[in-house]
C-alpha cells in the first residue's frame, strides 16, 4: 500500500509539472466556440503548441486550434479573443485579435505560407469571412483593406490621432475605428 501511494504521488507530481510547465497566454474565466458549440470554463492558450485548455467541474480538455473556432477569456477585467485559421497552406494556428468586429485586426509572428516557405509574414493579419489574409504593412495597403465609402473618416482619423502604421497601438486605434463606424452604418 505505501508502494502504491509514493507510486500515485510521484504521477501526480510528474502531471502537474507537465500542466504547468506549458507555456500558455492566458488563464482565465471564458469560453471556446468549436463548430457551433460554446464551451465554458477556466481558459488557457497556448500558442506555442496551437491548443486551448478548458478546465471544467475538475476536468481538462485540449482542443488543437483545429477544433476551435473562437476563444474569448476574461481576465482583470479586460476581455482576450483568439481566432483559429490558416493562412496560405500552413497548419492551422491561433492568432490573437487585437481588434474585434467586422474586420479583425489579428497577430501573430512566425507564421509561414507554407511548410516550405521560408519566409515569415508580417505579424498582423485579417480575416474576412472564414479566411486569414497577411496584411501589408503600407498606409495603402492597409487602407485598401477599408470599405472605400469610409476613406475619407478614416484618413480624417489618422490625422487627428496621429496614427502610427508600425505599431500595435496604432494599428489597433485604426481598426477599432473602422469597426465601430462600420457597425454605426449598419444600423
Amino acid at each position: 500500500m505505501e508502494g502504491l501511494k509514493k507510486c500515485l504521488t510521484i504521477a501526480f507530481c510528474t502531471l502537474s509539472l507537465l500542466v504547468s510547465g506549458q507555456e500558455y497566454e492566458t488563464h482565465a474565466k471564458g469560453y471556446v466556440m468549436s463548430f457551433g458549440k460554446v464551451i465554458p470554463g477556466d481558459i488557457e492558450v497556448n500558442l506555442e503548441k496551437n491548443t486551448v485548455q478548458i478546465r471544467k467541474d475538475g476536468n481538462i480538455s485540449i482542443l488543437h486550434a483545429k477544433n476551435v473556432q473562437k476563444v474569448s477569456s476574461f481576465k482583470n477585467g479586460n476581455e482576450e479573443i483568439y481566432y483559429t485559421g490558416s493562412f496560405g497552406m500552413s497548419k492551422t494556428v491561433i492568432f490573437r485579435a487585437l481588434s474585434d468586429g467586422g474586420l479583425p485586426l489579428l497577430y501573430r509572428e512566425g507564421v509561414k505560407f507554407s511548410q516550405y516557405d521560408d519566409q515569415e509574414y508580417p505579424p498582423y493579419f485579417i480575416m474576412k469571412g472564414n479566411h486569414i489574409y497577411s496584411l501589408g504593412m503600407s498606409k495603402k495597403e492597409i487602407f485598401e483593406v477599408f470599405d472605400g465609402r469610409f476613406e475619407k473618416e478614416m484618413s480624417d482619423f489618422v490625422k487627428e490621432n496621429k496614427i502610427n502604421f508600425k505599431s500595435d497601438e496604432g494599428l489597433t486605434a485604426l481598426f477599432d475605428h473602422y469597426n465601430s463606424i462600420t457597425m454605426m452604418a449598419a444600423n
